[in-house]
């Protein structure tokens, strides 16, 4: 599970970077439907963004706001090692 987080963090920040370096002869629909894409999506992982807390200007969804779920999930899908408590 985390290097699935991580391979979206790393494409997310190649779509942040090409939407702040976006030249205007490149097509702007293009660029406009990234931002979009960045603004509804979950910085973290992915998740699209509901529309209560992007009215809030979320930048994470709900799982991912509370950082300690996130890691119980993590730790719980790295393997099925029972002598470890996940916390």
């Amino acid at each position: 599970m985390d290097e699935l987080i991580e391979t979206y963090g790393f494409l997310r920040a190649m779509l942040e970077d090409a939407v702040a370096t976006w030249p205007d002869t490149v097509n702007q629909e293009t660029r406009m439907a990234i931002q979009v894409y960045l603004r509804t999506h979950c910085r973290s992982c992915g998740m699209v963004i509901p529309e209560p807390l992007r009215r809030r200007s979320a930048t994470q969804c709900s799982w991912c706001a509370q950082p300690p779920r996130a890691a119980i999930r993590r730790r719980l899908d790295e393997g099925d090692d029972d002598d470890q408590v996940p916390f």
